[in-house]
């Protein structure tokens, strides 16, 4: 293992040198940039539309690969029962239907004017990256200039951060944070933990996170961009519900998880103390009222800020073609019961999913974050599988509660197999035991960001 200074954001990044495309002034809605995924030309007001399609169309992929799972892991037909055929033959329907309903990312007959100024042509989609390949050198014009222009801004900052972050205060936000109702839904780790438990697969183990609350993506209003910082909420949720201290000391004592916004300025709030210089640099100084994407770092200078201990641990793979079980290893010990515990949990045989007091981990990779709220192992005719749980922010609340209410098609929403863990690299957020006393060296020194390498 060794220690590294690293910063992922939550997305991939399409903003020119740090600054997030809206606020660009070289990057306007005519103009075009490239796709960081497939390489094509794009409008820049579609960009982020674009490369969402991008993400949709892995997470599909990932829930397809689960219903084969199942399919697979399912005894043989002769040793099924009808209701067992039923429930494959539906799950993998729905995802069908559901694939076939999302539309195409284009429409390659659509007749479109070209998106850059002083340009008349109107063509199709089909000709789209061949006749905006001809205005390639206006948009590396466009770059060449923000470059320029952002070097100057930071040759002239005299702080490690910029003014803004210095104007925010804890009081000034206390006055302003509110509680995000609409988004929170209370209960899914209990239910998870039963929906396992009624299966009851003498063959399955389950460690499961302590109980959080669950924060959905709001459609139309931050799906697509906040994951980070919904998944920051999830976690401050467990923190609040079993710990009195995190109640006085989270949010200024609020006592609820606020509002993706509240969670903003506490961010820059983290940043004027001295938190994380590097990644306060790389977005401005400012993230209140943006739409700009988050990661691990910034979720480590958040919780830090309040005083809490936690760890950024990096999982690299040994090569393109092999998986990553130290991933899972890892986080199937970090579940672990306590050694006082496991002979209380031993006994109770019949139940396969058990709860702990461990915090979630927050869950990154290229291009999105999620929480894992747990680990299930298992053993099918002699052969072990691993299966990380995970809450995606931009699931449907709806559904999700819906399936676990009914036991039914559950699975698909939470089970994720480590075949599709097909990044390079995953990096993982672990609340630790206890909290820093601000002003301490150990305070002083967790406001620089680095990570325990592992691969």
């Amino acid at each position: 293992m060794e220690t590294s200074f690293v910063h992922k954001r939550q997305k991939l990044d399409t903003s020119v040198k740090g600054q997030s495309r809206q606020e660009c002034p070289s990057l306007q809605t005519n103009e075009v940039v490239r796709c960081p995924i497939c390489g094509n030309l794009v409008p820049a007001s579609v960009v982020d539309h674009h490369v969402n399609q991008h993400l949709d169309e892995d997470q599909e992929l990932e829930n397809l690969n689960v219903a084969l799972q199942l399919q697979e892991s399912s005894p043989p037909k002769a040793l099924r029962s009808v209701e067992d055929d039923a429930r494959i033959a539906s799950l993998l329907q729905e995802i069908e239907t559901e694939q076939a309903q999302t539309p195409l990312a284009y429409d390659e007959d659509e007749m479109l004017p070209c998106p850059v100024e002083g340009c008349t042509a109107v063509i199709s989609r089909q000709m789209w990256n061949s006749h905006l390949v001809e205005h390639d050198s206006m948009l590396a014009l466009a770059i060449s200039n923000q470059e320029k222009h952002t070097t100057t801004q930071l040759s002239v900052q005299t702080s490690a951060h910029p003014p803004i972050a210095q104007r925010i205060t804890a009081q000034d936000i206390l006055t302003r944070q509110y509680q995000d109702t609409e988004a929170v839904h209370k209960g899914v780790i209990g239910l998870i933990r039963d929906c396992f438990n009624a299966k009851a697969d003498p063959g399955c183990t389950v460690r499961l996170s302590g109980e959080i609350d669950f924060f959905e993506s709001q459609r139309g209003e931050d799906l697509g961009w906040a994951c980070g910082y919904r998944n920051i909420q999830m976690i401050a949720s467990h923190l609040l519900l079993t710990s009195s201290e995190a109640s006085s000391r989270l949010f200024g004592g609020a006592g609820f998880v606020p509002s993706i916004y509240s969670i903003q300025e506490w961010l820059e709030a983290a940043w004027a103390e001295g938190f994380d210089p590097q990644g306060c640099r790389e977005l401005g100084g400012q993230v209140m009222g943006t739409q700009k994407w988050i990661g691990t770092t910034e979720c480590c200078s958040t919780l830090r800020h309040f005083g809490v201990r936690c760890s950024i641990v990096d999982f690299t793979k040994e090569s393109s073609s092999s998986d990553h079980v130290q991933l899972v290893n890892w986080v199937w010990n970090y579940f672990a019961p306590p050694a006082a515990s496991r002979q209380s949990v031993t006994h109770l045989r019949s139940e396969v999913a058990h709860m702990s007091s461990k915090a979630p981990l927050y869950f990154q990779h290229e291009g999105h974050s999620r929480t894992i709220i747990g680990v299930e192992r298992r053993r099918k005719k002699g052969k072990e599988e691993v299966f990380l749980l995970v809450l995606d922010p931009s699931c449907r609340a709806s559904e999700l509660f819906g399936s676990l209410r009914r036991r039914s098609h559950w699975e698909r929403f939470i089970k994720r197999g480590i075949h599709t863990f097909r990044k390079n690299e995953y990096q993982v957020l672990c609340v630790d035991e206890g909290f820093m006393r601000k002003g301490s060296a150990e305070y002083e020194q967790s406001k620089v960001m680095s990570a325990i390498k592992i691969s």
